[in-house]
């Protein structure tokens, strides 16, 4: 997992990746793509060192196929905005010492083997020391091999 802030890059390496999903009432899937920091982070900045941050991500994406056959060698998705508007739901979430949208985010399948699929997810979230707006947006890049799971939903 890589931040690249405006001061230089913080590199994690990764320590859980999963790929969640299970049956919406729509017959859609709801896919949770998840990825944790390990501590202690390979490479950090001066400004955040002190705050021994453990990041994680979810990213949420509603597909219209299984999982299995929507993440397939080769394919990717995108999700503009980590808000829908629409429905009032956080579809992102990134956490570093706050919860912060993720936008621009691309899914790409580089290689899938069964349940295991290697992913690199990118996006764009406010620097992860700065909400206010004042710095450049961080890019979040996570190169890892994910697990897919189904998820047992009660209606």
């Amino acid at each position: 997992m890589t931040l690249q802030r405006f001061n230089g890059d913080e590199v994690f390496s990764v320590a859980e990746a999963t790929v969640d999903f299970y049956i919406e009432v729509d017959q859609t899937f709801a896919t949770t793509f998840r990825a944790v920091a390990a501590t202690p982070p390979m490479k950090t900045l001066p400004d955040t060192e002190e705050l021994h941050a453990k990041p994680f991500a979810e990213l949420m994406l509603y597909l219209s196929k299984h999982p299995g056959i929507a993440l397939l060698t080769g394919r990717s998705c995108t999700l503009a905005e980590g808000y829908d508007q629409a429905s009032g739901e956080h579809l992102t979430n990134f956490y570093y010492g706050e919860h912060e949208l993720v936008d621009d985010v691309e899914i790409a399948v580089l290689k899938r083997d069964g349940e295991r699929a290697h992913l690199r997810l990118t996006g764009t979230t406010v620097d992860v020391n700065h909400y206010d707006g004042s710095k450049p947006k961080t890019k979040i890049l996570i190169d890892a091999e994910f697990t897919l799971k189904f998820v047992r939903r009660n209606a």
